[in-house]
């Protein structure tokens, strides 16, 4: 089970450390965000599912991001479904309409995931 409070909170860390020079991704993860985040509106589930995944693994890492429902008798299986909506919609929601995110809304998108995997340890 993931925390939500404990999501929130690095998701909101996270957010923070957007443009800290200090956080470095590997080339290869970068370019992996960037391919999801681009892809088309028909793609809104997947970007959703990774950014989930990840905020998931930054909370705990015996989390499985593919094992999305808590039922499942996957190890690390977890409530994908109401993580997102309850944390990861809601923290959108805050940053949805900001300057800062009509400006960059991509390229924060893709630099909060880099730091979520930063924070991961992934």
């Amino acid at each position: 089970m993931v925390d939500h409070h404990d999501a929130s909170a690095v998701m909101e860390q996270a957010w923070n450390d957007i443009g800290n020079a200090a956080i470095v991704s590997r080339p290869a993860l970068r370019i992996a965000i960037e391919e999801v985040m681009g892809m088309g509106s028909g793609s809104k589930s997947l970007k959703y599912l990774l950014l989930t995944g990840i905020v998931a693994r930054a909370v705990d890492p015996n989390i499985h991001p593919r094992a999305i429902q808590a039922a499942s008798k996957l190890s690390g299986a977890y409530d994908a479904a109401s993580l997102c909506k309850q944390v990861i919609v809601e923290f959108e929601r805050t940053k949805g309409n900001s300057p800062k995110t009509m400006r960059i809304r991509r390229s924060s998108w893709i630099a909060a995931a880099e730091a979520w995997t930063a924070h991961a340890g992934s």
